[in-house]
């Protein structure tokens, strides 16, 4: 999954949201399986409903309950139950990372990387990336091949996102893809591409879809395949994908891999419109 930094954080808190059970229960447990933008949106959720003891918290935090240590660095990102302070929020982040929860020190590296402390970002990435927390494979991996905030390093990307990939971030599978498809940092190969496109397809990556439907769809990669892409795409309009739904438009509106439906054209096509897929010249 994307990474979520802190300045999308304070954002994410300041914005209104519905909160309900369902949306509690969902947000915890992806959560409780290292998802560090579900923790974020669950305590958001749960600070609309009830706003943080935090007298019982800190005395809980100061007997060594993690949990409780946390839980009050996110209240002290929004101003729940306390005034906003990113500086108690860090004090409490790294009382986590140093207990070993590992989303913690995802987190400060985060930090870093905001305040443009690019060398603390990647040895804490890195330290927590080999203790096996693929989100911060996936960062790292993401600084080395964006190379505008590092030294660019290809290689050293694909070994990132190859920990992400196998660790279950479908990211990290797409990144690989793409690193495959266009040759960068590893010898160009088509079929290894469409693997790890597939994978991050599966993997509910819409990217990876779309990246898969482009790939059967267009002729420069010698693997022309229109009901490929039509299932490829249709993966990825389903993932709420406006130039997949376009696609999927074009491809009913002139027969391609399908037979030719042009009612089903036009609901795909007010499906990108609804999207917000410009491109779609959309009348409504």
């Amino acid at each position: 999954m994307k990474k979520v930094i802190l300045g999308i954080l304070v954002l994410v808190f300041g914005s209104v949201l519905s909160a309900d059970d369902s949306g509690l229960e969902i947000s915890k447990k992806k959560c409780e399986n290292g998802d560090s933008g579900s923790c974020i949106l669950h305590y958001r959720l749960k600070f609309q409903i009830e706003k943080p003891n935090i007298d019982k918290l800190e005395k809980e935090c100061k007997k060594g309950n993690m949990d409780s240590c946390f839980e009050l660095s996110f209240a002290y990102l929004s101003g729940s139950g306390v005034e906003e302070d990113t500086k108690k929020m860090n004090e409490y982040l790294n009382m986590c990372c140093q207990k070993d929860n590992l989303m913690a020190c995802d987190l400060i590296a985060d930090a870093y990387e905001m305040e443009q402390n690019y060398s603390k970002a990647v040895e804490h990435y890195e330290a927590n990336c080999n203790k096996g927390y693929v989100n911060s494979c996936f960062s790292l991996g993401s600084l080395y091949s964006d190379g505008d905030k590092i030294t660019q390093d290809y290689k050293k990307a694909n070994d990132y996102f190859s920990k992400a990939c196998d660790g279950g971030d479908f990211s990290g599978c797409h990144n690989l893809g793409v690193a495959y498809r266009d040759g960068t940092g590893v010898k160009q190969d088509i079929q290894t591409a469409l693997k790890y496109f597939d994978i991050a397809c599966d993997g509910e990556v819409t990217e990876g879809c779309e990246t898969l439907g482009s790939l059967y769809y267009l002729e420069d990669y010698g693997v022309k395949d229109y009901k490929k892409a039509l299932n490829s795409y249709q993966k990825a309009c389903d993932l709420r994908s406006g130039v997949s739904c376009y696609m999927l438009s074009a491809m009913f509106a002139r027969g391609e891999g399908v037979a030719q439906n042009l009612a089903k054209a036009f609901e795909y096509l007010d499906k990108a419109c609804d999207l917000g897929f410009e491109a779609a010249s959309c009348h409504k």
